[in-house]
């Protein structure tokens, strides 16, 4: 089976962080706080490389994602029950746009979303990809109907295959779930693996990180962040790093947000 390996396929991997990352400025219409502080973070491989071959990274790197996509129309188009596109759907259609691939699906799927009260089903095997027919952005009335249909089917196959919970507030809740879901229906590497940051030095986790984005492969990451009243969760894409250290982090809010941040 062609599975999706090799240097244009490892799309990275990592953990959980205890480390503070601290953003300066509040989330167009999210109402987090400026003070906002992620206490953990999750990255997570869609494929992995040998880690013994990872080292430091003296140079920047540029960002790898040219796409600024985000969860609202067109990318929820083909979401159940007008359900918001989710945000790991969205990381995930990046990464995925980046390495053009896989060019379909495979297999079916059916489960059971809590948030819609209803089951989510999917035959993979009908869902074709035209990269070529995805855009970098999508503001209204500068793209086609075929365009739009193309960019919410990669969105939609890729939340799905995470088992994403839809709704008016799109989330995944069991990562195990969502690794076997992305290897098996959109065929990520079968070496694929979760990893949590507490297992690993800072040097380790620094080596590993570095090493991905040095490679060229961008990396999914789950991060979590604790602020008064609450706490809340985002999946996003760390997909470079400048010669000062600060790495580029695509948060899928169709461009607004991104930036360099200190590790």
């Amino acid at each position: 089976m062609d599975y999706m390996q090799g240097k244009r396929s490892v799309l990275s991997f990592v953990g959980r962080l205890f480390h503070s990352w601290k953003f300066g400025t509040e989330i167009p219409g999210s109402g987090y706080p400026e003070s906002a502080v992620f206490r953990r973070h999750i990255i997570i491989p869609l494929a992995v490389a040998a880690i013994s071959g990872f080292g430091s990274m003296a140079q920047g790197i540029p960002p790898m994602l040219t796409s600024e996509y985000d969860q609202s129309y067109p990318y929820d188009k083909k979401c159940p029950y007008n359900s918001a596109a989710g945000c790991g759907a969205v990381a995930i259609a990046q990464i995925l746009r980046y390495y053009g691939m896989p060019s379909h699906g495979y297999g079916e799927m059916s489960y059971y979303s809590t948030y819609l009260m209803d089951s989510v089903k999917v035959n993979f095997e009908e869902m074709k990809f035209d990269w070529d027919l995805l855009s970098d952005r999508y503001e209204e009335g500068d793209f086609s109907d075929a365009s739009a249909d193309a960019v919410a089917s990669v969105v939609f196959a890729s939340g799905a295959a995470m088992y994403s919970n839809y709704g008016s507030s799109t989330s995944v809740g069991n990562y195990a779930k969502m690794m076997y879901g992305l290897q098996h229906y959109l065929h990520i590497s079968p070496d694929s693996r979760y990893l949590q940051r507490k297992y690993y030095t800072t040097a380790e986790w620094l080596e590993m990180l570095n090493g991905n984005l040095s490679e060229g492969h961008p990396v999914f990451y789950r991060g979590s962040w604790k602020f008064k009243g609450g706490n809340v969760g985002h999946m996003f894409v760390i997909d470079g790093r400048d010669d000062d250290g600060n790495y580029h982090v695509n948060f899928g809010h169709g461009g607004r947000q991104d930036k360099y941040e200190l590790y």
